[in-house]
């Protein structure tokens, strides 16, 4: 089935292929962008049609010795080209995207912050463990990712509407080969792959965030964190660990239950063999159900939510879920319980 891409979508279609890893990301490869450009270039000085112009890129653009994954990578760009370009609009359109988009774009993604907000939410957290002491311990992980996330869209925000601002004025010098419909829609497209690959950053971003809130916990309870055994992390998936004596706890923290968790397929019997009393869980956002905790209880998993919250409240009422479920604000005392396997 022969696929129709109208020229006012091919900027963002070839963007978003530029950016997959299929292609290499080669949106975001300085030298193959340069190697488009010049060979584009040449190719409009000889006056070649645009398909000969595509035949040129796909030999500017294939190694000498190509990889099997490198060979995958140019027949996907290739294809691409060929859905996307088939008048000297398209090329017009890819030059846009070489010289003026990919750059800009780029550059606005690095300006996300990724460390900035994170450090100043731990020491925020700090400073309000030692105010407040336990009291403030139920309150961390969400304080923390409301702060930090709130913080990170206001500066995307920012960053967007910069990007917007830039990409504006550079693509004006097109004007004579791309009509303003299809301008518009380069620009619109940029700041759509720029608000995905934000969203990517903030992914990465929540799970540093949750780890290092449970990190700071630990460190006010006097609690050291070990790292992973090597001889662990074929089987199970942990952020710390806990020793005491010959035996440890696995701490465990995600943003979300749907994430995968090779822990839910791990009896209780290996855990005993590893000499694990138990895996710990921490939650930005918990999402799971009676069953699932139930499932991952007999298996040897316990989960730390905030007191004052809903599933707190529902699960530690349910018989079936309530041995599993432990209040964070009294994680002082039930933690060493744990760890000595007296729970």
């Amino acid at each position: 089935m022969k696929v129709f891409i109208p020229e006012k979508n091919v900027g963002y279609m070839l963007s978003r292929g530029f950016l997959d890893k299929k292609s290499g990301a080669l949106f975001r490869d300085n030298k193959k962008l340069a190697i488009i450009l010049s060979t584009i270039k040449r190719s409009q000085q000889k006056g070649e049609s645009v398909s000969g112009i595509i035949n040129q890129l796909e030999f500017k653009l294939a190694p000498n010795s190509p990889s099997p994954t490198q060979r995958n990578q140019l027949e996907f760009i290739s294809k691409l080209l060929r859905q996307c370009i088939h008048s000297q609009v398209g090329i017009a359109i890819l030059i846009a995207l070489c010289r003026d988009i990919a750059p800009l774009c780029n550059a606005a993604v690095e300006k996300i912050p990724s460390k900035e907000f994170l450090r100043e939410a731990r020491k925020i957290a700090e400073d309000n463990l030692r105010e407040h002491g336990d009291a403030a311990i139920e309150t961390i992980i969400s304080n923390w990712n409301d702060f930090t996330y709130t913080s990170c869209l206001t500066k995307e925000n920012n960053i967007g509407r910069e990007l917007m601002i830039q990409l504006s004025a550079r693509l004006q010098k097109y004007t004579c080969n791309i009509n303003s419909e299809v301008i518009d829609h380069l620009i619109s497209g940029s700041l759509q792959e720029f608000e995905r690959r934000a969203s990517q950053k903030r992914k990465s971003r929540a799970g540093d965030d949750l780890q290092q809130s449970v990190e700071v916990i630990m460190n006010h309870l006097g609690v050291n964190l070990d790292p992973i055994p090597q001889h662990l992390t074929g089987i199970l998936e942990a952020d710390h660990i806990i020793k005491d004596n010959r035996y440890m706890c696995i701490v465990s923290c995600k943003r979300t239950g749907r994430e995968r968790v090779k822990q839910v397929s791990v009896e209780l019997q290996e855990l005993q063999r590893h000499r694990i009393r138990k895996i710990i869980w921490f939650f930005t956002d918990f999402d799971q159900s009676e069953s699932r905790i139930q499932d991952l209880g007999v298996r040897g998993s316990i989960f730390y939510l905030p007191d004052s919250s809903h599933d707190y409240k529902s699960f530690s009422k349910n018989q079936k879920t309530s041995p599993y479920i432990f209040p964070i604000s009294q994680i002082r005392s039930s933690l060493p319980k744990l760890l000595r396997g007296e729970i």
